[in-house]
C-alpha cells in the first residue's frame, strides 16, 4: 500500500469515529430525556393519588361535621388572624413607567364599516332569521347598489374621523414624546 492510500483509510476511520461518538452522545441525551420523562410522569400520578386522597378525606370530615350538626360552613377560622403578603420577589418599577399610559386614539372607521353599523339593525328587523354571514352578504349587496349621493354621506363622516383621528395622534405623540424625554 502507498502512503496516500494509509493517508485516505486513516480519514475515512476518524469520520467513521467522529460519526460514532456523535452518536453515541445523542443516544446518551436521549436516554436521559427518557428517564426525566419518566420520572415527571411518575410524579404527576403521585400527586394525582395524593389529591384524590385528600379530597376523600376531606369529603368525609365534612360529612362527620354535618352529622354532628356543627355549623362548619359558617364559621370563619382565621377571624383573629391578620395574613400579611409575603413578597416572593422585589421587583422594582423603572420611573419611566409609573405614570398611567394612555392608550393611543382609535382609528376612524371606513364608509363601509359606518354603512354596515347603521344598517345591521335594520336588516335584522327585517330578515331576524339571517346567519352573521348572510347578513353581512346582505348588507354588502345593499351597499353596492347605493348612489354616490347616499355613499357621499358616509364618506363624509369618514372623513371627518379620520380629521379627529389626525388631531388627537398629534397630542397622543406629543404626550408620548415627553413621557419619553423625561
Amino acid at each position: 500500500m502507498s502512503t496516500e492510500t494509509v493517508a485516505i483509510a486513516t480519514q475515512e476511520d476518524t469520520g467513521s469515529q467522529l460519526w460514532k461518538k456523535k452518536y453515541t452522545l445523542l443516544l446518551k441525551k436521549t436516554e436521559n430525556i427518557d428517564k426525566q420523562n419518566l420520572r415527571l410522569i411518575n410524579r404527576t400520578y403521585q400527586i394525582t393519588r395524593i389529591t384524590k386522597r385528600l379530597r376523600k378525606e376531606q369529603r368525609f370530615l365534612k360529612n362527620c361535621l354535618a352529622k354532628h350538626l356543627d355549623n362548619f360552613k359558617e364559621e370563619k377560622f382565621y377571624h383573629d388572624t391578620e395574613f400579611t403578603k409575603i413578597p416572593t420577589h422585589q421587583t422594582t418599577i423603572p420611573k419611566h413607567q409609573t405614570e398611567v399610559i394612555e392608550k393611543p386614539p382609535k382609528k376612524p372607521l371606513n364608509a363601509f364599516i359606518r354603512y354596515c353599523n347603521t344598517q345591521r339593525h335594520v336588516v335584522l328587523n327585517e330578515q331576524p332569521s339571517l346567519t352573521h354571514l348572510e347578513l353581512t352578504k346582505q348588507i354588502s349587496n345593499n351597499w353596492n347598489n347605493l348612489n354616490k349621493d347616499d355613499k357621499k354621506k358616509y364618506y363624509l363622516m369618514f372623513e371627518k374621523d379620520k380629521q379627529r383621528y389626525a388631531d388627537e395622534m398629534k397630542v397622543y405623540l406629543q404626550k408620548t414624546d415627553n413621557i419619553s424625554k423625561s
